[in-house]
């Protein structure tokens, strides 16, 4: 396990040019988001504007997540740093082949993968409202807004009882951790698509099996990252709020993202060879 988290940094490090893409979708997603929630806006323009933010996000996704799969395959520690820079330019070249070759089916995979992300979710906020209860924690913090000076605030803290408190901590861990295996699933079943040459409800089944029978590595590999989401949040305390604090947050974040995804990508590459050379024992 140590060789693959250590050999995503290294993809990571010998591909950096692939964080530029990311980067500049972040920021026109960004763009997009603040035009959907514009108020000026008629709705016929809003919905078209939702459509297209839509299919532009699983073309980039297509397109994205096929040169790190070319990446994470051409990857040799052997190789001179010349022969690193010509595979970088040359899976970079390869973004629009990954979209013409991958759009439509991460199009459907990743509606279907919504749509288990939208069951799941209902059924752990079903799971909390009947064992937890209703959070009150959160309309007495909305009363913070109101406040207008020290006593009041105070006040409102005071407010909430311990009993509330230990109901917002269920809350918030419940869905933290749901959403966290969601995503590194999520991710896992992008892998597959990308890997494997098999339709959506196929990769998924993948998925699935690859999760539970290796579910100590992926635990593994969530801690890791969610260790590092904790490093980054830590440095943002000291970044300030201004303009150079913001865009080093973004490149930080930015190559978090693809951190995540290449060392998913390469846990799965190496399964994927381990499991082969398995099976070619066996039969021999």
């Amino acid at each position: 396990m140590q060789p693959i988290i250590i050999n995503s940094f290294k993809i990571l490090k010998n591909n950096m040019l692939f964080i530029q893409p990311l980067m500049l979708y972040i920021l026109l997603a960004i763009t997009l988001l603040a035009l959907i929630v514009n108020k000026n806006i008629y709705f016929l323009p809003k919905i078209i504007i939702i459509t297209g933010t839509v299919l532009l996000a699983f073309a980039f996704a297509s397109g994205w997540f096929y040169i790190n799969k070319l990446a994470v395959e051409d990857f040799n520690e052997d190789d001179a740093p010349e022969d690193i820079a010509a595979k970088t330019i040359k899976n970079f070249k390869m973004f629009f082949d990954g979209v013409g070759k991958n759009f439509i089916k991460t199009l459907f995979g990743g509606l279907l993968y919504f749509i288990i992300f939208a069951v799941f979710m209902y059924v752990v906020y079903y799971f909390c409202m009947k064992y937890f209860g209703y959070p009150q924690f959160f309309e007495k913090i909305s009363n913070l807004y109101s406040a207008s000076d020290k006593d009041s605030i105070l006040n409102v803290v005071n407010s909430i009882s311990d009993f509330e408190k230990l109901v917002f901590l269920k809350w918030f861990f419940s869905m933290m951790f749901s959403v966290m295996i969601l995503d590194f699933i999520g991710v896992l079943y992008f892998a597959v698509l990308s890997f494997c040459e098999c339709n959506i409800f196929s990769a998924l089944f993948k998925t699935v099996k690859t999760f539970i029978l290796n579910l100590y590595d992926c635990i593994l590999m969530m801690l890791v990252l969610f260790v590092l989401y904790v490093l980054i949040n830590f440095i943002s305390l000291f970044l300030g709020t201004g303009t150079l604090g913001f865009v080093i947050l973004i490149i930080l974040l930015t190559m978090y993202l693809n951190y995540y995804v290449l060392l998913i990508f390469c846990y799965y590459n190496e399964k994927t060879k381990t499991d082969s050379n398995n099976g070619a024992e066996r039969v021999g």
